[in-house]
């Protein structure tokens, strides 16, 4: 079961898979908020990302395949795949590949969906760098930003963004540890795990919108664009960082799946 974790074990062999980059103390809910409230009798496995180097060292066919690796046992099982946010992309790739393989399409929920650009990775580094605000001085941390913001309006191409943005919050963070005296592996904990995260969009971006989301549900919390190719859209009156939280959507979710 490599790349996947059980966030519950149900009473049945239906399987859903759900993808997203979870990480420990972020501020938006998780499938496990979801999955609290769904009672169903089915099994939900998270997406776990695979073990990796730096920003490009895996294509988002890697991911794919890691992913698709690691359900074979219950490929016959599943019986929907979701998304939250940019794992909307990931979520749509992988019920293409259950397609090709089985012949047969799980049901696909997006929640949120997104596909990455430059504007979105650069929001997500300067929130990066601002939580270690506690750790730098005000002059650290503003030209920590200013050379963030030099790296984007210089540019435009996204993976020597991912690339450069993270090199950047990699320096940073040592130096907080470093000026606060802190353990400099946490520190280079924190630098991988926002690696990681940039490789994960960074796939994203190079796999772009999958051709399955017209077969989608995508549940959300802003306007969805009309050019987003989703075959369904419902909306809720909710945040972002709330809606895997939402009762109203895990009502719709349990709808779906029953």
């Amino acid at each position: 079961m490599d790349g996947w974790k059980v966030l519950c074990q149900g009473a049945t062999e239906k399987v859903v898979l759900a993808i997203d980059f979870g990480v420990t103390g972020r501020p938006e809910a998780g499938f496990a908020d979801l999955v609290s409230q769904l009672d169903g009798d089915f099994t939900v496995w998270e997406s776990l990302p695979p073990p990796g180097g730096g920003v490009e060292a895996l294509s988002g066919e890697d991911y794919v395949a890691h992913w698709l690796a690691g359900v074979h046992p219950a490929e016959e099982s599943t019986v929907a795949v979701f998304g939250f946010c940019v794992g909307a992309v990931f979520a749509g790739r992988l019920a293409e590949a259950f397609v090709s393989e089985t012949g047969r399409r799980p049901e696909i929920v997006l929640f949120d969906p997104e596909t990455p650009d430059p504007k979105t990775l650069f929001r997500d580094f300067r929130g990066a760098v601002d939580r270690l605000s506690a750790l730098l001085p005000d002059e650290k941390l503003t030209a920590a930003q200013a050379e963030g913001e030099e790296i984007y309006g210089r540019l435009r191409d996204y993976s020597p963004l991912c690339f450069e943005l993270a090199e950047l919050f990699g320096r940073t963070t040592k130096m907080a540890f470093d000026l606060a005296g802190l353990d400099p592996e946490i520190g280079a904990e924190v630098a991988g795990t926002f690696t990681s995260y940039v490789s994960y969009l960074r796939a994203a971006n190079e796999l772009g919108r999958p051709r399955s989301w017209s077969d989608a549900i995508a549940m959300s919390s802003f306007p969805l664009d009309e050019g987003s190719g989703i075959g369904r859209r419902m909306e809720f009156e909710t945040d972002h960082g709330e809606i895997l939280r939402t009762h109203a959507v895990a009502q719709a979710v349990r709808r779906i799946l029953t």
